[in-house]
This record gives structure tokens, C-alpha cells and sequence, in this order.
């Protein structure tokens, strides 16, 4: 009897040890930090993702060429803005091709660049294309069967045109203070926009997330980073290295709040109210990975074409710095977030780490993980996902992840995984 006794007390014990919540916790005016340490609470995953279908590749029905938004609406269904093909594929929940429109140009219905799409109540889609009629964002409405029914011009905070830079091909340089909307999301009937712009007046590089009322055709700024930007210099003389990518990553939550990186090589996550006001910050222990001698390579190879590029346009002078830590160096980010059905944060990691990439038989040193923490703020596990991830192109909804794979010959696959909680 008193062994059992002794045996029931031991995993009660044992029970509140793996329930105690192991991150550092401070409030500081107001602002609650959370801390974690390098090891999450589980050593192993108790989430299991599984692949439902993957479409694209070689298939000239499906060829992606360059998908920079996917949004899925509450019926499954799967939308896919191509940017270089300029225009909107629409997929069933089983990956059925459904439609396709949209066409390059600048009259009703077409497109230009960059076009973010959220799906509308009432069969509609609203399509933003930052291209057409600067400094404005072109608000486009849709039916799903393509049908093209009205436009808006939407300025976004104010802009006031450099003096004499009036005619288009001389605003080209000043083109950022257009407001350039890059991403956007629907919560509660308003739209979340994440807007690149630059402050001249400061000469800083900017990166915001803008709140737009669809209804009173309203916006406000609700948080902006910025930075110095060296392509402002009045000689233009550009001096970057492959370090000064300014670029947040960002979700939003169903709480109306948004959860934003600012700094692709740190590892703080801010958590803002819809008003600008910062709540929390989230961290954990972290170090960056150093280049290899391959991607040194290859980020020379691209200082050497960006030199290229503009040597009849500016001066121009990009630093690569070897043992600098491994970031991408181009326009994808390694980094990214989303909130799934259990409100846990999942936080896509540029750490590296040795594995197998799937249908791969050879070891590789980089692929994808998730790290992911619970509504408090604890640090839960690591959920590795083996395959290529367009961190900016991926989208959680309703217990499933749509994100595009890159293959080894570069063929884009759009991927449906379901999230499965093993332990409930």
C-alpha cells in the first residue's frame, strides 16, 4: 500500500514537473516579455503533418511560374496569384483546377504587379495591384468565375511627390512612397496590409502593416519598422552588404491582433493590438548558422550580377561577407508565422540542421522547421517539415497548411498538408 502510495505521488510530481511553464517571464511598462530556453518542452513532436496532394511541377496544365499569394476561402477552395503570368488560379479543396483569369495590363480586370488577393463574403475576390496607378493601390473586385466588376484607387496615408521628380519615369527612384501594399489578409470585415514605403524626409526604408475598414474606406498605419536606406545617398553610391535586407514577417490573429519579426536575424517576436500598442514579446535562446563555402559562392555570384546589373545606372559597391550568418539574400524570407485552430504560434526557423530532404537520398544541411508555442508563450517543440519553403507563401486554414515546394530542377508544387494533434 505504501509503495502505491509512494508510486501515486511520483507521477503526480512527475505530472506538475511537465507542466510547469518553463520561460522567463517579466513585465516591463506594461509590455509582458517571455523568454524560452533553446529546448522546447517536448523533445518530440506531438503534432504529425500529413501530406493530403501536391500539384504542379512539369504538368503544363499547372505550371507555377512565379506565385507570390495563395488565400483559401471557408469552403476550401484554393486561390493562387501568379506574378509573372499575371493572373489568378483557382483550385477545389481536393486540388482540382477549377479557373484561371486574369491577363497583363492596366485596363479593368488586368493586372500589373504584385497582387495580393483575399477572398470576400458572397463569392467574391478583391485582387491589389500596387502597379497600375501609383502612388494609389487598385482595389479590383471579382466573382470566382472571373467576372470583373469595379475598381478603386486607394491611397494609403498621404505622399508628397519629391520636388521635381513629376513625370512617371523620373519617379521611378521615389517609387516606394507609393504605399505598396505586398500582402494582405481579412479579419472581422478589415483588411490587414502589409505596405513597403520610404520616408524621404528621414531617408529610411519602411516596412508597415497598415489596417484598411473595407467599409468606411478608411486606413491607419498600426505598426511600421524602417531603416536607414542607403539607396537614398545623394551621390548614389550604394554601399550594402547582404546583411541590410529590411523585411517583416507578420500574421494576423483572430484576437485582432498582428504578431511580427522585424529582424530576419533575431529571434524576438512583437505582438501589437489592432491600436499600435505592444503587448508582448516572445523569444528563445538562439544563434544563427554560418554560411557554407557553397552559399558564399553563390552570394558572390549574386553581388557580382547586382554590380552588373546597374553598372551603367550608379555606382554601386556590394560587400559579401563570409562569415556572415545564413540568410537569404534575394526577395524570400526564412522566416514566417501563422496562428492554427488551437491558437498555438508557429514560427518558421532559419536555423539549420542536418536531415534528409523528402525523395531525397542524400543528406542536406538546411531544410524547414516550425518552432511552435502555446497561447502563453511557451516554447511547445520543433516540427520539422522536410521540403523547401517559400516562407512568404504559405497559409494555414481550418486544420490544413497550403505552402509552395521548390524541387531540385526549381519546379514550384503546391502542397496541401493536414495538421494532426496526435496528443489532445
Amino acid at each position: 500500500m505504501k509503495r502505491l502510495l509512494l508510486i501515486t505521488c511520483l507521477l503526480f510530481i512527475t505530472g506538475l514537473m511537465n507542466n510547469v511553464f518553463a520561460a522567463t517571464v517579466k513585465t516591463v511598462d506594461g509590455v509582458t516579455y517571455i523568454h524560452n530556453t533553446e529546448t522546447p518542452k517536448f523533445s518530440e513532436p506531438t503534432i504529425e503533418l500529413k501530406e493530403e496532394w501536391r500539384i504542379g511541377g512539369e504538368d503544363p496544365g499547372f505550371i507555377f511560374n512565379s506565385p507570390s499569394c495563395i488565400d483559401v476561402d471557408e469552403d476550401g477552395r484554393i486561390l493562387v496569384v501568379d506574378i509573372l503570368e499575371k493572373d489568378i488560379k483557382i483550385f477545389s479543396p481536393t486540388g482540382k483546377f477549377e479557373k484561371k483569369f486574369g491577363r497583363k495590363g492596366n485596363g479593368p480586370g488586368e493586372f500589373m504587379f504584385n497582387f495580393p488577393i483575399v477572398s470576400l463574403a458572397k463569392e467574391k475576390l478583391l485582387v491589389i495591384d500596387s502597379g497600375i496607378a501609383q502612388p494609389y493601390n487598385r482595389f479590383n473586385y471579382f466573382a470566382y468565375d472571373g467576372t470583373f466588376f469595379r475598381n478603386e484607387d486607394i491611397l494609403l496615408g498621404t505622399w508628397s511627390p519629391v520636388k521635381g521628380k513629376d513625370k512617371y519615369e523620373d519617379y521611378k527612384i521615389t517609387s516606394a512612397e507609393t504605399r505598396m501594399v505586398y500582402d494582405a489578409r481579412l479579419v472581422d470585415g478589415n483588411l490587414w496590409l502589409r505596405v513597403h514605403y520610404t520616408n524621404y524626409t528621414d531617408k529610411e526604408r519602411c516596412r508597415a502593416i497598415f489596417l484598411y475598414d473595407l467599409q468606411n474606406k478608411a486606413s491607419r498605419q498600426v505598426y511600421v519598422f524602417s531603416q536607414k536606406n542607403p539607396y537614398l545617398n545623394e551621390d548614389m553610391m550604394q554601399k550594402i552588404d547582404d546583411r541590410m535586407q529590411t523585411e517583416i514577417v507578420w500574421c494576423e490573429n483572430k484576437n485582432n491582433t498582428i504578431t511580427v519579426i522585424p529582424d530576419l536575424y533575431d529571434y524576438r517576436v512583437y505582438i501589437y493590438n489592432n491600436s499600435g500598442s505592444l503587448l508582448n514579446v516572445l523569444s528563445r535562446d538562439f544563434t544563427l548558422p554560418l554560411k557554407s563555402k557553397n552559399q558564399y559562392g553563390r552570394d558572390l555570384h549574386n553581388a557580382q550580377a547586382t554590380i552588373e546589373l546597374y553598372k551603367n545606372k550608379k555606382k554601386i559597391n556590394f560587400n559579401v561577407l563570409k562569415n556572415n550568418s545564413i540568410i537569404k539574400n534575394d526577395y524570400d524570407n526564412t522566416r514566417g508565422l501563422f496562428y492554427d485552430n488551437e491558437e498555438r504560434l508557429w514560427v518558421l526557423t532559419n536555423e539549420s540542421f542536418t536531415g534528409k530532404r523528402k525523395n531525397v537520398n542524400e543528406n542536406i544541411d538546411f531544410f524547414s522547421a516550425f518552432d511552435i508555442f502555446d497561447s502563453h508563450g511557451e516554447y511547445l517543440m520543433r516540427m520539422p517539415i522536410k521540403t523547401h519553403i517559400r516562407a512568404d507563401n504559405f497559409k494555414y486554414k481550418n486544420g490544413f497548411l497550403y505552402f509552395f515546394d521548390i524541387d531540385d530542377a526549381g519546379f514550384k508544387w503546391l502542397v496541401k498538408i493536414r495538421v494532426v494533434d496526435r496528443i489532445k
